[in-house]
């Protein structure tokens, strides 16, 4: 009795784990929502001291209307990471600024519509938000869309259409920053 007992709690655990690596795949738990994430570089090299931007893309590949943000606001819609040419991650610099949730933060967004647009990820002149990008070399991006509110809010808001807040993974990109060039260092 206590084999099956083990057995059917390790049975548990294996549905619990394969339900969350479900999210971190980019699968979506919702059921008919399939949203596709994507981030893509404005350009493949800059240099030093260039504004860095990533466009992003939120696809609804599935056949029901999701509530989703209306625009890519990062550390609250987007989150990204950066690892630099010595392999370690970057830094943000600044702060983020919390925000409460509002209606017209969100749209609904049709089968097969888009949500695309071009975010500053590199730090602004005034080190108020980004990512500090000030060495030569090769660096590897990575972000993913979410919601981070509970459900039961967006609901709300959502009316008819889908809500989700999983985590939706853009697949990992790389971008190249050259030396700044002679008369700007």
């Amino acid at each position: 009795m206590r084999a099956l007992t083990v057995a059917f709690l390790s049975f548990l655990l294996l549905l619990i784990f394969a339900r969350s690596t479900t999210v971190v795949c980019g699968e979506d738990s919702t059921p008919g929502v399939k949203l596709e994430f994507s981030a893509a570089p404005e350009k493949q090299e800059y240099r030093v001291g260039d504004v860095v931007k990533l466009v992003f893309t939120l696809r609804n590949a599935g056949d029901r209307d999701v509530l989703v943000a209306q625009h890519f606001v990062l550390e609250e819609y987007v989150w990204v990471a950066i690892l630099g040419p010595d392999g370690k991650e970057l830094a943000w610099c600044g702060k983020v600024d919390g925000r409460a949730e509002r209606p017209d933060e969100f749209a609904v967004l049709r089968p097969g519509a888009t949500v695309r647009s071009a975010v500053r990820v590199s730090c602004d002149a005034h080190r108020e938000s980004g990512f500090i990008l000030d060495h030569a070399g090769a660096y590897t991006l990575s972000a993913y869309y979410h919601l981070p509110y509970f459900v039961n809010s967006l609901q709300r808001i959502a009316g008819r259409a889908a809500v989700t807040t999983d985590r939706i993974r853009a697949k990992p990109i790389s971008i190249v920053l050259r030396p700044a060039a002679r008369g700007e260092q």
